[in-house]
């Protein structure tokens, strides 16, 4: 499923409404348009596919706005990609997500905007991977109710924007992405359990004695 660019749109008029959903079997959707609710308790994207038939990909290039979740995942997505905006509600309620994670996703990409009181959100789900190459649009990240993130690696801090906000327990493997001297992967924890192992990603640009 496509929306295309410029003039595709998606519109959830009702409420508990759900705009795309997808069950499996390799289903994917890319978003080029604009998908947005106008009715409370809204997603933009379900994803509901059972483990190991599970859904390919789920890329969004544009704009993507539920009134609850911007995405919800409850089965098994291999990955998830936004170079656009994501986001949880245009009113900033405190159970609104733009990305809401209780199953399995094997990479969550973002390289744009995650908006909301709560980004991403991952309850009793496993990420494998998630890498954030944005410098200053991800809004945070909680991990809680054993939920498991293998490796977090992140671009987004340094001396220009500030790093993202985290809560819950640490992600099993925590990697830096260092872009220069202004612009390096930070994190603000609060209410943080376990340990982490970190290291810097295999991405970044460093140059010696500069740092």
């Amino acid at each position: 499923v496509t929306i295309e660019a410029p003039n595709g749109s998606l519109q959830i008029l009702t409420s508990y409404g759900v705009g795309v959903s997808l069950s499996g079997n390799g289903s994917t959707f890319t978003n080029n348009g604009t998908m947005f609710s106008v009715s409370n308790s809204t997603i933009g994207v379900y994803a509901t596919a059972p483990r190991f038939n599970r859904v390919s990909s789920i890329t969004n290039n544009s704009q993507m706005t539920g009134f609850a979740y911007g995405i919800l995942n409850t089965g098994d997505v291999e990955t998830i990609t936004n170079s656009g905006s994501i986001t949880g509600s245009l009113v900033y309620y405190a159970s609104v997500y733009a990305i809401y994670n209780s199953g399995y996703i094997t990479n969550l990409v973002n390289q744009g905007t995650v908006n909301g009181v709560n980004g991403i959100r991952n309850t009793t789900g496993t990420i494998i991977n998630l890498t954030n190459s944005a410098t200053a649009n991800l809004s945070p990240i909680s991990n809680v109710n054993a939920g498991l993130i293998v490796t977090f690696n992140n671009g987004q801090g340094g001396t220009v924007n500030p790093g993202v906000n985290y809560s819950g327990t640490h992600p099993t493997n925590y990697n830096i992405i260092v872009s220069s001297s202004s612009y390096y992967g930070q994190v603000v924890v609060t209410s943080g359990t376990g340990s982490t192992s970190f290291g810097i990603n295999a991405a970044s640009s460093i140059t010696t004695k500069l740092y």
